[in-house]
């Protein structure tokens, strides 16, 4: 396993910073470079698994559309209701 490019924090709800996750900057042959980010916390039932894309020029798109997925099986909290979903 590669050693991630960065790791990832975030602000908990008790206002203290952590450190959630890590992300690798990796290439691929029809999108070029693009994030994959690997999401975690005690807290939560199951990790998050997110890819992010550049934005498509052709298209005129401004922001990074996002993928994410938790492993199959992962119990869904707050009302959500889809595994996988594109922002």
């Amino acid at each position: 396993n590669e050693p991630p490019d960065s790791t990832v924090e975030y602000a908990h709800r008790d206002g203290a910073p952590r450190t959630g996750g890590a992300a690798w900057i990796k290439n691929g042959p029809r999108v070029g470079d693009f994030i994959s980010m690997s999401l975690d916390d005690p807290d939560w039932t199951s990790a998050l698994t997110l890819t992010a894309f550049p934005p498509s020029r052709e298209r005129s798109e401004t922001a990074w559309p996002v993928v994410w997925s938790r492993p199959r099986g992962a119990r869904v909290q707050d009302g959500a209701h889809s595994e996988q979903a594109q922002a």
